[in-house]
């Protein structure tokens, strides 16, 4: 994906920093840095633009998934722009005969109400649009 160079600028200093003080927050080739990531995923991104996301299972011993499908590296933007708002400039802007998702109505997150009452975040990211909100048109 091509990144503005302000926002590369900006993860090449993630990246030096997590080199030098937080290897734990670099993949596993050194040359993307975790910048959002929860229990079973986290999402990578290098400042020459490979951005997505690897996916494990913390009860097994089986090796991280890694996903770099357009979907993945939305969704790895949606949820990264919460610690890095610059990131949402990347998403690609909705076409006017762009259809809603109707898995999450349009918002692009699942299960709303109960994850703001119960643990104060957004909810899931709806995997139909990929936080969205909407569906690309082929």
């Amino acid at each position: 994906m091509d990144i503005p160079p302000e926002i590369a600028a900006e993860i090449q200093a993630l990246l030096e920093r997590a080199r030098e003080l937080h290897s734990i927050s670099l993949s596993k080739d050194s040359e993307a840095v975790l910048i959002h990531g929860s229990i079973g995923y986290g999402c990578y991104f290098s400042p020459d633009g490979d951005i997505y996301i690897e996916e494990y299972d913390i009860a097994s011993d089986e090796p991280p998934t890694i996903d770099r499908s357009r979907l993945a590296q939305i969704a790895a933007l949606v949820l990264s722009s919460q610690n890095m708002p610059k990131l949402a400039d990347l998403l690609p802007k909705r076409p006017a005969n762009a259809l809603s998702c109707n898995e999450c109505k349009g918002i692009g997150w699942l299960h709303q109400e109960l994850f703001r009452r119960k643990f104060k975040s957004e909810g899931i990211l709806c995997d139909k649009c990929s936080g969205l909100g909407w569906l690309e048109v082929s």
